[in-house]
C-alpha cells in the first residue's frame, strides 16, 4: 500500500516588526492595537510639527483636507512650543475654505424673491458639498493602514505560540479591534479560539467590575483588589476602544468627494 502523503506545512514568512510590536504591546494595558496606533499617531503629528513643515505634500494634504481630523488636530494643540508652525499649516487649511467660499459667493444666482425655497435648498446642498474635504486626514490615513496591518498580522500568527501566550495573558483587544479581527478570519479552528479565549477576558474583566460594585456599596468594607478598582476604566477603554482612535470623529466614518461638482 503507497504512503499517504502528508498535508503541505502552512509557509509562513518570518515574522515582521509588527509581529514584534504586537507581542510587546500585549503585555502593557489595554488594548495592544489601539497602544500600538496611538504610539504612531504620537510620532506622526511631532513629526508634522518638527519635521515637515516645509513639506508641500503635507500642506497639499492638509489644503485638501481642510486641515486635520478634529480628533487630530485637537491633539495637535497639545504640544509645547512650536505654535507657529500649527499656524502656517492652518493658514493653508482656511485659505481652501476662503477660496471655495469666493468662487461660491461668484456663482451663487441673484435672488429675485421669486425663487422657491425648495430650489434655494437645492442650491444650497450643492454648494455645501463644495466645502467637503477632498481627501482624507493625513494622520488617519497613516493609522488606517498601520491598522490594516496589525489585523493581518494577528491573522497570520495567532497559532503562534508566543502571541498567542501574551494575548492569553493580556486585556485583550478592544471591542472595535476585535470585530476587526474577527471579520479577517478565514479559519474555523482560529475562529473558536479567539471567541473563547476574548470570551475569557471580558468574563474576567465583568468579574472585577460585579467585584468593585459590590464592595464600593454601603456598609461594604470588603477590600477592593487592584484589578477590580481599576476594571471601571478597563471596560471604558475595552468597549469602545481609546477615544483617541474611535471618538466622536472615527477614521473609519470619513468619507470625501471627487472635487469635481
Amino acid at each position: 500500500m503507497p504512503p499517504v502523503p502528508e498535508a503541505p506545512m502552512k509557509r509562513r514568512s518570518a515574522p515582521s516588526q509588527r509581529y514584534f510590536d504586537l507581542v510587546e504591546a500585549l503585555a502593557g494595558p489595554g488594548c495592544p492595537m489601539c497602544a500600538i496606533l496611538l504610539q504612531q499617531a504620537d510620532k506622526l503629528l511631532q513629526s508634522i510639527l518638527y519635521e515637515r513643515w516645509k513639506d508641500q505634500p503635507t500642506h497639499d494634504a492638509i489644503r485638501a483636507r481642510q486641515g486635520l481630523c478634529s480628533g487630530h488636530a485637537y491633539q495637535l494643540t497639545q504640544y509645547r512650543g512650536n505654535v507657529q508652525t500649527v499656524a502656517i499649516f492652518y493658514r493653508s487649511a482656511v485659505d481652501e475654505v476662503v477660496r471655495i467660499l469666493d468662487e461660491m459667493e461668484r456663482s451663487v444666482p441673484i435672488g429675485t424673491g421669486r425663487r422657491r425655497r425648495r430650489e434655494a435648498r437645492s442650491e444650497g446642498a450643492v454648494l455645501a458639498a463644495r466645502l467637503a474635504p477632498r481627501g482624507p486626514c493625513i494622520v488617519c490615513a497613516a493609522l488606517d493602514e498601520t491598522e490594516s496591518r496589525l489585523v493581518e498580522t494577528m491573522v497570520e500568527y495567532f497559532d503562534d505560540a508566543r502571541l498567542r501566550e501574551s494575548y492569553e495573558a493580556s486585556d485583550g483587544l478592544c471591542l472595535p479591534h476585535m470585530q476587526a479581527v474577527l471579520a479577517a478570519c478565514d479559519d474555523r479552528t482560529m475562529l473558536r479560539d479567539l471567541v473563547a479565549i476574548q470570551k475569557r477576558i471580558w468574563a474576567q474583566l465583568r468579574a472585577d467590575v460585579e467585584a468593585f460594585i459590590a464592595k464600593t456599596r454601603e456598609h461594604s468594607g470588603d477590600a477592593i483588589e487592584p484589578r477590580e478598582a481599576s476594571s471601571p476604566s478597563r471596560a471604558i477603554r475595552l468597549m469602545p476602544g481609546e477615544h483617541d482612535l474611535f471618538g466622536v470623529d472615527p477614521r473609519s466614518a470619513w468619507r470625501w468627494l471627487d472635487g469635481d461638482d
